[in-house]
């Protein structure tokens, strides 16, 4: 048996946990209630400084639990409430003793996050997340802030800029095209389809082609599945909510009694160590030229090593795949319901083939002001996720009069912002016309003065989204083949009724929000 195999043949060992006996829960509740009490005897509210205001809480709190119990079935929408009933520029959740300051103004997000960038960068502990997934502190997107994520950082950016990712804009067009074909070719025979396993194939096979040299043939290849498998997994652990032993800090050994991160740190080596391991040995002695090798050429310079590697090569796969493709959905899902926006951007392009007599590359994305408007509106409209991921402060500051103290988890909340009348104006409506003078690229948007922010799924200041520039490639040639190609039309009921996708309803995983499994048609075009 193979390596692959071997991984696959794993799957099920490590399916969900089994549940407590009657038992462990009582003892459990015992324990919390103790740990609780101890909690609170040392952990009061820090002491505001005269002169200084206290973040207001939001109303709810309740014994033992914080607000996790009020917060209901989509948390955003009850932060959301709080938000308009609080007087100020954030509030203050409890997640049992966590305390947690939740931002929605744009505005707060950019003085915080960015001006005061230099104690607001670092990350907070987290039982899978920082201990198990980073390895204590290794990588981008999870480490705290020091010597060794500046210098992972640092590098990623290198590898991320976008003349490297120029480099392999043939590999892009090429996924991109085929995936626009599967779509097609998956109406013409089935009549519809969900694109988002086509769409995670794609953006997958980018990140592997660019990082390893090499792609997957099909959703059913074995390393693929356990890649999705991975990163989708890895989304829910990381999230917000992933992580109770954080909640009551005291009881962090009952994660190690009950087995838990034994079986946490079982699913990272069996599901990302030893399948990056193979990867990597394929990608260095072949003679393709990927990120491997370019990482092999500046681990010295960076003072990083192979687990460092391994780490970064992670954080891009979970970054830079499910996101994207989450993020396409969501547009496929909104613009179904939006012929004429569709036409709109068939013309454009149709337009540029007529003149060029080819295909548009991105490149030659300021000729599509209106393609670019409609990307931009469609990720503000519906975002991939609720919130950040949390900052942490590594001192205490003032804020507009307020008192934020030392390890403060701050966390902007994506979903508020983007509906934020006064930076979008009406914005319940899905409109591309308001971006429509703003064509700035994504990259040069999140990298600029917040005036000139089109929208903030891509995060703030230095924990910045370091592959911003492959996403929007991504996104634009995914966009210039499909709509190229095809119209997106809704499904029809036995009584002919079309039957549009639920851009309401969400099934949240973690960290990021996809919406709810639809089936849309991809009609191809009659020229």
């Amino acid at each position: 048996m193979d390596q692959t195999s071997q991984i696959v043949s794993y799957l099920p060992k490590i399916d969900r946990e089994k549940l407590p006996t009657i038992a462990r829960i009582t003892t459990a509740v015992l324990v919390v209630l103790y740990a609780y009490k101890k909690t609170i005897a040392t952990s009061q509210e820090d002491e505001v400084p005269k002169g200084l205001k206290s973040v207001p809480v939001a109303p709810g709190r309740q014994f033992l639990f914080g607000h996790l119990l009020t917060l209901g079935k989509r948390p955003i929408l009850q932060l959301q409430k709080w938000h308009e009933t609080i007087d100020g520029p954030f509030l203050k959740v409890y997640f049992g003793a966590r305390q947690i300051i939740m931002i929605n103004d744009p505005e707060v997000a950019h003085e915080i996050f960015v001006q005061r960038g230099a104690f607001t960068s670092s990350r907070a502990a987290h039982t899978y997340a920082h201990n198990i997934y980073s390895t204590g502190g290794r990588g981008v997107a999870i480490a705290k802030a020091g010597k060794k994520w500046k210098n992972s950082r640092s590098l990623t950016l290198d590898i991320l800029a976008p003349k490297v990712v120029n480099e392999f804009d043939d590999v892009i067009i090429e996924e991109t095209r085929m995936a626009a074909d599967i779509l097609i070719r998956a109406t013409v025979t089935q009549g519809s389809i969900n694109p988002l396993k086509t769409l995670q194939l794609a953006t997958m096979n980018i990140i592997t082609l660019t990082a390893f040299g090499e792609r997957f043939p099909s959703t059913d290849d074995p390393m693929f599945r356990i890649l999705v498998d991975f990163v989708e997994r890895t989304l829910i652990y990381s999230g917000v909510m992933g992580d109770t032993g954080a909640f009551f800090p005291k009881l962090g050994w009952i994660d190690v009694i009950s087995g838990r991160r034994r079986k946490l740190r079982a699913f990272v080596r069996e599901f990302r160590d030893k399948p990056l391991a193979i990867l990597i040995e394929r990608a260095r002695k072949s003679k393709t030229n990927c990120l491997v090798k370019t990482i092999d050429e500046m681990k010295e310079k960076y003072e990083l090593d192979e687990s460092d590697l391994t780490i970064i090569l992670s954080d891009l796969i979970a970054a830079g795949s499910d996101t994207t493709a989450v993020s396409l959905t969501w547009a496929f899902a909104i613009l179904v319901r939006y012929p004429e926006t569709q036409k709109k951007m068939q013309q454009e392009i149709d337009a540029f083939v007529a003149k060029e007599c080819r295909m548009p590359r991105y490149q030659d994305r300021d000729q599509f002001s209106y393609t670019v408007s409609v990307q931009k509106e469609c990720m503000r409209y519906r975002t991939t996720t609720n919130f950040g991921i949390p900052h942490v402060s590594t001192e205490a500051f003032e804020y507009r009069g307020y008192y934020i103290p030392n390890d403060s988890s701050i966390i902007s909340s994506m979903y508020s912002m983007h509906r934020n009348p006064a930076v979008f104006p009406d914005p319940d409506k899905f409109d591309p016309e308001r971006f429509i003078s703003n064509t700035k690229s994504m990259y040069a948007a999140a990298n600029g003065p917040l005036e000139n922010r089109d929208h903030f799924n891509f995060g703030w200041g230095r924990r910045l989204c370091p592959g911003i520039h492959l996403a929007e490639v991504e996104l634009f040639n995914v966009f210039i083949f499909v709509f190229a190609k095809c119209t997106i039309e809704p499904t029809f009921d036995a009584q002919g009724n079309p039957e549009y996708p639920n851009i309401e309803d969400v099934k949240v995983g973690g960290a990021v929000v996809t919406p709810v499994e639809y089936k849309v048609r991809f009609v191809p075009r009659a020229f």
